[in-house]
């Protein structure tokens, strides 16, 4: 179940535009393990009423197609090659594909996909819906989880020397797997921009933070 945790670390990663353009937006995050700091880079560009999303850092690059803030397609090329995979969804199923040539369907129904947290789930951060109910994909076991995603409280959090009014949310595994793992998150309660994840990979392992970057 590790793997599925670090798609949480790593897929969400997208707040406030750091640098904008008319057509693309780029987005630069600090990540921090135990003191140690990597970067992140987003470009985001709208094409017809599709965001198409493509993302870099040491692991390997990943592009992402979002339609109406849900995931359409989702794909990563690691730099080591083993670890690459892509997923697509056709009519209420996922088909993931790995680099190992194995390939699995999922039926998820009604269920909405989400693969990242920022932009999928800004609908729900600017509704009054208190939670919001998701699968995810682990390609490294093969298997999909459901997810939720709940609402805690507005506080204010210092970010880039300004303080932003923020609504805190805290993502689990849905039902009794929910004790296993947990993540933090804070978004602008005004926009929906992420602003803020803490999580940790998994049992035993050290917590990691992402930050937008000014």
């Amino acid at each position: 179940m590790k793997q599925i945790f670090y798609l949480a670390v790593f897929f969400t990663l997208f707040a406030h535009p750091f640098i904008q353009g008319k057509e693309q937006t780029t987005y630069v995050y600090d990540k921090e393990i135990e003191g140690k700091h990597s970067k992140i880079t987003w470009n985001l560009e709208e094409k017809d009423k599709d965001l198409e999303i493509k993302g870099e850092d040491d692991k390997g690059a990943t592009s992402i197609t979002l339609s109406d803030h849900e995931a359409k397609n989702f794909k990563f090329e690691a730099k080591d090659k083993k670890n690459s995979y892509s997923i697509q969804k056709k009519q209420g199923h996922l088909v993931l594909e790995t680099a190992g040539s194995e390939t699995k369907g999922f039926n998820i129904g009604n269920s909405p996909w989400v693969q990242e947290f920022a932009f999928s789930l800004k609908p729900f951060i600017l509704s009054s819906k208190k939670t919001y109910s998701f699968t995810i994909v682990d390609p490294k076991r093969l298997n999909s989880h459901k997810m939720v995603a709940t609402k805690q409280y507005d506080e204010k959090i210092e970010l880039n020397k300004k303080e932003i009014e923020a609504v805190r949310v805290k993502v689990t595994l849905a039902g009794m797997k929910k004790m296993f793992w947990s993540a933090a998150l804070w978004y602008d309660k005004k926009t929906g921009a992420m602003l803020r994840y803490q999580a940790n990979e998994g049992p035993h392992t050290p917590l990691t933070t992402i930050t937008l970057s000014s």
